[in-house]
Parts: structure tokens; C-alpha cells; sequence
């Protein structure tokens, strides 16, 4: 028996959860949307090299991110695939010396900074993490 961990499938299983989040924080994401950003996240573990042993760091990044004011909903799903993939670049870069809660409270406070821009959030904090 295999079992299939494709990031279409893993992505398929968080969903109920996702929607329920996204519902709570006034997300205005539709299941289209929290699909495509699952799969999304999954591809940006692939991608580091990373392998989540739990579910929770979509869940946190949504929670982070949800309240700025600089989070664009037309650009919604984009914008937070993006900040996915700068989170777990960051957590390779760090070598995971900083927990994830410094980590996005950081990413947060720089993103509200750079009124949104995830480009300028990248180079802000690739300059230097030091003080997370």
C-alpha cells in the first residue's frame, strides 16, 4: 500500500481547516483560492528542502498576516504564496535558530513597513536578521 503525499492531496485534506481559519480571520478566500495556496505551501517545503511533521505553518503565516492593512484582496492568494515561500527561504537562511513566531512576527512587522510589498520585505530582511 502506498499512500499519496502529492501536495494537490495534502492540500485536499487542510482544506476544511483552512476554510474555517480563513472564515474566522475575514479572509476573503474562496476554496479555489485556499486550495491553490495549500498546494502552494506544500511546494515551497518541497522546494527548501523542508518537511512539515505537522500541520500549522500555513495556518500561523494566515494568522500572522491577516489584520494588515497592507495585505491587497485582489492580489490576495499571490501576496501570501509569496510571503510562504520568503518564510521558509528565511528558515533555511537562519538555519532555524529563530523560532517561527519571532520569524512572522517579524516578516509582519517588515511587511507592514514595506507597505505590502513582499520584494522590499525580501531585501529588508535579507540584510539582516539580527535582531529577531
Amino acid at each position: 500500500m502506498s499512500i499519496d503525499l502529492t501536495p494537490a492531496v495534502c492540500a485536499a485534506h487542510r482544506l476544511p481547516a483552512l476554510t474555517t481559519l480563513c472564515r474566522d480571520l475575514d479572509l476573503p478566500l474562496t476554496q479555489g483560492q485556499l486550495a491553490m495556496l495549500a498546494e502552494s505551501h506544500d511546494r515551497a517545503l518541497q522546494s527548501a528542502g523542508r518537511v512539515a511533521f505537522e500541520a500549522g505553518g500555513l495556518e500561523s503565516l494566515l494568522t500572522a498576516f491577516a489584520d494588515s492593512p497592507w495585505l491587497p484582496s485582489e492580489e490576495l492568494p499571490e501576496t501570501l504564496s509569496a510571503l510562504t515561500e520568503l518564510f521558509y527561504h528565511l528558515k533555511n537562511r537562519t538555519e532555524d535558530l529563530v523560532s517561527d513566531e519571532a520569524l512572522l512576527r517579524r516578516m509582519r512587522e517588515g511587511f507592514d513597513e514595506c507597505r505590502g510589498s513582499v520584494e522590499l520585505l525580501a531585501d529588508l530582511l535579507e540584510g539582516g536578521l539580527s535582531d529577531v
